[in-house]
């Protein structure tokens, strides 16, 4: 019903204006994702990647993989088993929505023409078979092997369609970026061989990006390619005559062109005569070849251009019949210049003509050749009609279709109006639902009348009806599922890229409970994956516009959930789950902040598992931050030594919060030490030169402890800091001070952009490259890739969620997830509280004892921990007053609950109170969790005394050390003697000490006295402990328990540490422990048994009181939160005690 309104109030808005509107719907920004690559990866110094860097690369991981890496390293390093051996990955989708799509072709070994071949970015290269009877497309993958990779091109000839060309690199179109050359499948796309010619080893840079392939129809073996290099004007085309195993240059674009930055980014061949080419200049005059590609001249200049005008890309599409007839879509620009040209040649370039809209027959929104839009230099096609040289078909944000008129005017149409544009009437245009950002078009025909239109674009392939007139009417596409601008298809058919798995994702996130996942990906919104009916990649609904950039969902409320795109704009919160898709966020206009403080293209977020409710987000001038997930927003502007980029929530203490983008002389990254308010600088890693980080990230169990993540050339990728950015250690092996080198432990030289420290083993690392998965298993000494099922992919992003799984961000291959065992119980670190109270007596008459305590790290103040005791004992309310049963802690303010006694008149003995937490929240309590208070009678000069006591030491020598347990009474005995019984516990028999006298008995005085003497033995040992407990006191009032420990110091020789008493009827697992231990008791442990933890200094770490039965004996003790180290475990019932030696591991 939701959605019915929400129709309804637009169409009414519509209406009432008259005008056409703009849907909430926002552009994609693919010249923001350029920068920020240029930014973190291009160097100040132009030490930069080359050509090809990413194969290189991988091919030395694949091959370190199967070597000793561990042959250079000290003994001393701990090692791990590796995470990633354990871990099941699982691809989570989107299963219907895919991504960027530069080539698409249709399979010559398919003479029906329903089988497709399709170039991603990022994802690989894609078979698509499309079943025409139920209109399904099932995809899949042929090139899992190789490395993320942008792929921009392909073809193949007729003669041997087993043949397969294909080109990588996006420079010139926008991309800016180098490619890996060109590579070549001779089995149908099952196998692929990188064919670039090669210098020194790597690919020649002249062949890093190759936009276009063309395939001599009847020699499998003759191609000519467009390529271009980064760096450098260098822009060629290539010929080779033996299926690419030679090159020979056949046009250089900077020589031809009097030296001027020319691209060539397209080449095409006459379909009726391969030995006639044109090809495309970016900037520059088509150019002609008559020899088949041999050699190559200049076209006249396009029409149209007045003085002080300009053209930039242009696309060019030769006519199937008439190999002279040739169509240019031209972005153009300058004074009076229109932005966007149509030129037509009808004798092979020596004349171009301007078609503009017919001024009479035209469509008046065509007029001033405005069809193509602001981004003609990076989605732009053009197509001709198969059967009618005079209908063309360009490609920009939309697809249109024009007619060439006699006069060389033409008439226009839009067979998709994919942004937004809305009638008067309040019904959106024609196929709405096809994606915007054009990038490609192949048709296929029957060589009779019929034809289908294939195109490639941000959203990835489309395909029209097969007619006389493909895709003109409204629903003859076949597309991806999702709305587009928020306008449904209204048509029954089919995704046509259900499968084609190819989005690229910022970031990903999990909704806690459930295998469901937010993200944000490149020029396709934010996506929310359905909750799946089985294992496998899951169907998403589209959510948010724009690029999608970082999101957060709570973690303690599913159903809260925020989403933004690029630049800080497109923030909405769902508090709903997102259950009516994109209908479910409401905007939240508060946290875009103006322009001038600089809202980043990369758009981030950043909240904390612990305060849940904050939410962080950044300008390049400062902090956003909310205290109430979104409700209301606070900036903090910050000094000139600040550059926004990044930000990251410790995930050990969120009290620590990281900013920043940009280390240099005179920028740093910033942290705040109290949750985001302030903000001061670190110290920089490196002097003497800049870099900008292309991650921060930080530790799920050690709070101090921050990762500076860069992605430069031969420099340190990884910088790991214990001291919150006070030093700096680099883990990637590259020299010191940022210097240029190269890695010595095995890290890629790659651009990275994420890391994990796995919270059950710091020492396993997961990096996130832009090649896949690379792991370390002793914290960070020595690197190996991940080889799995996960692809060599560039990873963005991780996060750690619960159900055991880590959550990765892939661009180019949708959502993944690692499913871990050890994660399986993954709790955020919370703050330990130990308890004691400030006396264990007091006198009757209003003496006051306080609840004291000590934290093991900071609490949070917008998550506070609570602690509800319960009251037992012997003392009944009369007996004393309790300010309040819930202790309230936080950094800023503490609750004391103080324990007051009350004076009666009533002669009733000492008596005892029990505290016991009940319940306790945000956070954990270390040690016993019971306090025991003793209150002194004095109604009664015949009560009996109080007894108190100390112990002189807490260390003795194994030799005939000793100590005393001294015995203070307020009065002498009035009741009789004053007996006391003591039980002596810990890791030391009773064959390693002498006990002088036990129990004691006092007849007179006030005081007493046992003394406790070690016994030498020839056994080497641990040290040993005495736990020291009172059992029972007679005539006399006093505290049972625990009184101290002493720790007997061995100075035997070694023997193996696995001497311990055992019994057949207990099984404690594992040993050494991560983070539990599994306890297993057979049938005579029936009923209560008592657990207690002891440290190797007898101190008590963790008490647990368990039921055992025939269904309840396999007991789970969580020790997550004690520290590294032996421990000894008392089992304990009645008489029957079991002891044995346990080992926490990192």
């Amino acid at each position: 019903m939701a959605r019915f309104y929400f129709i309804v109030i637009l169409i009414f808005f519509t209406i009432s204006c008259g005008e056409k509107l703009q849907v909430g719907e926002k552009p994609t920004d693919i010249k923001g994702w350029v920068e920020y690559q240029k930014k973190i990866k291009d160097h100040v110094s132009g030490n930069n990647y080359y050509a090809g860097y990413q194969e290189i690369e991988l091919e030395k991981l694949r091959r370190n993989k199967n070597l000793n890496r561990f042959s250079n390293l000290s003994s001393d390093i701990e090692f791990s088993s590796s995470a990633a051996d354990k871990s099941t990955f699982t691809e989570r989708g989107p299963q219907n929505a895919s991504g960027r799509t530069r080539a698409i072709i249709t399979d010559k070994s398919d003479p029906s023409g329903n089988t497709y071949l399709a170039a991603s970015i990022g994802g690989g290269i894609w078979r698509g078979v499309y079943n025409t009877s139920t209109l399904d497309m099932v995809w899949s993958n042929l090139t899992p092997d190789i490395e993320n990779l942008d792929f921009v091109s392909i073809a193949q000839s007729e003669s041997n369609p087993n043949v397969i060309y294909a080109g990588t690199g996006e420079k010139s179109l926008s991309g800016d970026d180098n490619g890996s050359g060109i590579y070549k499948s001779s089995d149908g796309g099952n196998s692929w061989l990188n064919i670039t010619p090669k210098v020194s080893g790597k690919i020649d840079p002249a062949f890093a990006n190759v936009y276009r392939i063309i395939v001599d129809p009847n020699d499998f073996n003759t191609i000519i390619i467009a390529t271009d290099y980064k760096y450098f004007c260098n822009s060629y085309l290539f010929k080779s005559t033996d299926g690419g195993a030679n090159f020979s240059l056949v046009y250089s674009a900077y020589e031809s062109n009097e030296n001027s930055c020319t691209a060539v980014t397209q080449v095409v061949y006459a379909p009726s005569d391969f030995s006639i080419q044109y090809a495309a200049m970016r900037g520059g005059n088509v150019i002609k070849s008559t020899d088949s590609g041999s050699s190559w001249t200049k076209t006249s200049d396009f029409d149209g251009f007045q003085s002080g005008g300009y053209y930039s890309r242009n696309e060019i599409a030769v006519s199937s019949s008439d190999p002279n007839i040739i169509y240019a879509g031209i972005k153009s620009g300058g004074s009076g210049i229109p932005p966007f040209m149509l030129n037509v040649s009808y004798d092979g370039g020596l004349e171009w003509h301007h078609v503009e809209e017919n001024d009479k027959r035209g469509n008046s929104e065509y007029f001033g050749d405005n069809w193509i839009g602001q981004q003609g230099s990076y989605n732009n096609f053009i197509a001709i009609n198969p059967f009618n040289d005079r209908e063309v078909y360009v490609g920009d944000i939309n697809i249109h279709k024009f007619s060439i008129l006699e006069d060389t005017t033409k008439t226009s149409q839009a067979i998709t109006d994919v942004y937004s544009q809305i009638n008067s009437d309040g019904v959106p245009k024609i196929n709405g639902y096809v994606h915007p950002d054009q990038h490609t078009m192949t048709i296929f025909s029957d060589g009779v009348s019929k034809f289908r239109l294939i195109v490639g674009n941000d959203g990835g392939p489309a395909i029209s009806d097969f007619s006389s007139d493909p895709g003109v009417l409204d629903k003859s596409w076949q597309a991806t599922e999702f709305m587009w601008a928020w306008t449904p298809s209204g048509s029954s058919k089919p995704p046509i890229d259900a499968g084609y798995r190819t989005t690229q994702f910022y970031h990903a996130t999990k909704i806690k409970g459930k295998n469901q996942y937010l993200g944000g990906t490149q020029d396709n919104g934010t996506y929310l994956t359905r909750e799946p009916n089985s294992n496998g990649p899951q169907e998403a609904s589209r959510v948010g516009s724009g690029d999608g950039f970082e999101s957060v969902t709570h973690w303690e409320d599913p159903l809260r959930m925020m989403l933004t795109c690029q630049r800080n704009g497109c923030a909405k919160i769902s508090y709903d789950g997102g259950v009516n898709g994109p209908w479910s966020f409401q905007y939240n206009d508060s946290f875009k902040q103006d322009d001038s403080e600089g809202n980043p293209f990369y758009t981030k977020l950043e909240s904390s598992k612990q305060d849940a409710d904050m939410i962080y987000g950044i300008t390049n001038n400062g902090v956003i931050r909310s205290e109430n997930f979104g409700d209301s927003w606070e900036y903090i502007r910050l000094g000139n030594e600040y550059l926004g980029g990044e930000i990251e929530v410790s995930e050990a203490n969120p009290r620590f919060v990281y900013a920043g983008s940009q280390s240099s002389s005179n920028r740093s990254i910033h942290i705040s030490k109290d949750w985001g308010k302030t903000f001061e600088p670190i110290n920089q890693p490196f002097t003497g030169t800049s870099g900008y980080v292309s991650g921060i990230y930080s530790h799920p169990t050690e709070d101090s402890t921050v990762y500076l993540l860069f992605s430069y050339f031969e420099r340190s990728k990884v910088l790991e800091s214990k001291d919150l950015g006070n030093t700096w250690k680099d883990l990637s092996g590259y020299p010191d001070n940022f210097e240029v080198g190269t890695s010595s432990n095995g890290f890629p030289n790659v651009g990275v952009n994420a890391l994990v420290v796995m919270p059950f083993d710091p020492n396993i690392i997961w990096v996130g490259t832009e090649i896949g998965l690379v792991e370390s298993t002793d914290a960070g000494n020595s690197w190996s890739l991940v080889d799995s099922n996960l692809p060599y992919v560039m990873i963005n992003d991780f996060e750690i969620a619960d159900q055991g799984q880590i959550v990765i961000a892939t661009y180019g291959r949708g959502i993944w997830t690692a499913t871990i065992p050890e994660l399986m119980d993954f709790k955020p670190k919370e703050s330990n509280i130990s308890l004691r109270l400030s006396k264990d007596t007091i006198s009757e008459n209003e003496d006051i004892a306080f609840i004291e305590y000590d934290l093991s790290r900071d609490v949070s103040p917008y998550s506070p921990l609570k602690i509800v005791f319960s009251l037992t004992g012997t003392a009944s309310e009369s007996d004393y007053e309790l300010s309040k049963d819930t202790l309230t802690v936080t950094n800023s303010r503490t609750e004391n609950i103080s324990i007051k006694s009350l004076q009666d008149v009533v002669d009733e003995g000492y008596e005892n109170l029990k505290l016991r937490v009940s319940y306790i929240e945000n956070g954990e309590i270390s040690g016993s969790d019971e306090l025991n208070l003793v209150i002194e009678d004095d109604d009664n000069a015949n009560s009996p005394p109080g007894v108190s006591f100390s112990v002189d030491k807490s260390t003795i020598q194994e030799d005939e050390g000793s100590f005393d347990i001294n015995i203070q009474l307020s009065k002498t005995p009035n009741q009789g003697d004053v007996e006391i019984l003591f039980d002596f516990d810990g890791t030391a028999s009773e064959d390693d000490f002498t006990v002088s006298e036990n129990p004691i008995k006092i007849s007179s005085g006030t005081t007493g006295k046992v003394t406790i003497t070690a016994v030498q033995d020839e056994i080497d040992e641990p040290n040993e402990s005495i736990l020291l407990r009172v059992s029972s006191i007679s005539n006399a009032g006093g505290a049972l328990g625990s009184i101290g420990s002493v720790t007997i110091l061995d100075d035997d020789e070694p023997v193996p540490l696995s001497l311990e008493r055992s019994g057949d009827d207990v099984n404690v697992y594992p040993n050494p422990f991560v983070d539990h231990i599994t306890i297993e008791l057979d049938r005579s442990w029936d009923g209560d048994v008592e657990l207690s933890l002891y440290d190797m200094f007898g101190r008590v770490s963790k008490t647990k009181n368990i039921i055992n039965s025939s269904v309840n004996f396999i007991h789970r003790i969580e020790l997550s939160n004690t520290n590294y180290g032996l421990y000894i475990i008392k089992i304990k019932q009645k008489e029957k005690v079991l002891i044995k030696k346990l080992i926490r591991e990192n």
